[in-house]
């Protein structure tokens, strides 16, 4: 489906070919040029991949690269040396290799660089690159940053610094952070989103007109909160801010609810706060 106003009204949905599966969780990038390079990924009970869809004319036709993964031996120690011969259930992810849900940034240049999530057995967010602005990439390796087998989303700040919403630990999906790095390698872990016992996951971000941040993630498998993030500030202020503030906010849907009319409160905090607000809204739909 496509929009020409913002949103406010949309086309009927046409199918992708198929072979296409679209973007797998993660927000597709959009190049200078208007060409689409959209993150994808397959999911077997043994081995995972991520793939490359790449459109040059607005979507009516597209390209495929991949599978793009980790390769057996640059995995750390803890990792197969190859898949696993007999899966029991599709389920046992601790039989299953590989990194799935890539989201895309660009770099400098012709460079993207995409950050992906990895079963267990690697346990580290990975990173793959392109030169040619997505139309080939090298295979994937891990970085310094832990991941638990769960969802991640990075954006390319308008300062040109990245930042990554995951989940810090190697196990669970508690807490939630951000964290930011200046030259998309070497990451610093700022601010805790959530950290009490329970699963906070799935989260997404993007940076506003305003150069807000935005962001939503499950909570607790219930609910999906919002959190504006004001980025004028420094963001060692936010990362305060961030450890500090909660306020409530839910998006659930009732079985009798009905999902043409949605309620939607918002609660800001109080006036007095002087340091960047989190914005969190609560949608009952």
């Amino acid at each position: 489906m496509w929009s020409a106003d913002h949103g406010q009204t949309w086309s009927e949905p046409e199918h992708l070919p198929a072979g296409l599966y679209g973007p797998i969780k993660d927000k597709p990038l959009v190049l200078d040029d208007g060409t689409i390079v959209s993150g994808t990924s397959v999911e077997s009970s043994r081995s995972w991949a991520v793939w490359i869809e790449r459109s040059t004319d607005n979507g009516k036709s597209w390209t495929k690269f991949g599978p793009v993964t980790v390769p057996f031996g640059s995995a750390g120690p803890g990792a197969p040396a190859k898949v696993a011969a007999q899966v029991q259930d599709p389920s046992e992810w601790k039989d299953t290799y590989g990194i799935i849900q890539p989201t895309i940034v660009p770099m400098d240049g012709d460079w993207l660089r995409l950050y992906a999530r990895s079963t267990s057995n690697i346990g580290a967010i990975c990173v793959a690159d392109s030169s040619d602005r997505g139309v080939t990439w090298t295979q994937a390796r891990p970085i310094d940053l832990p991941n638990p087998n769960s969802g991640i989303d990075a954006v390319r700040l308008r300062d040109g610094r990245i930042i990554l919403a995951y989940n810090h630990t190697k196990s669970g999906r508690t807490p939630l952070n951000l964290a930011l790095s200046k030259d998309g390698e070497h990451f610093q872990m700022f601010s805790v989103l959530e950290g009490q016992p329970g699963e906070y996951s799935y989260p997404a971000i993007i940076q506003g007109r305003d150069g807000d941040l935005h962001i939503t993630y499950t909570w607790n498998r219930t609910r999906i909160r919002y959190v504006r993030l004001r980025w004028q500030r420094s963001h060692s202020e936010c990362a305060r801010l961030a450890l500090s503030l909660r306020l409530a906010f839910t998006l659930q849907a009732p079985a009798d609810a009905s999902v043409t009319n949605p309620t939607i409160e918002t609660k800001f905090p109080p006036a007095w706060w002087s340091a960047p607000s989190f914005r969190q809204s609560s949608i009952r739909r």
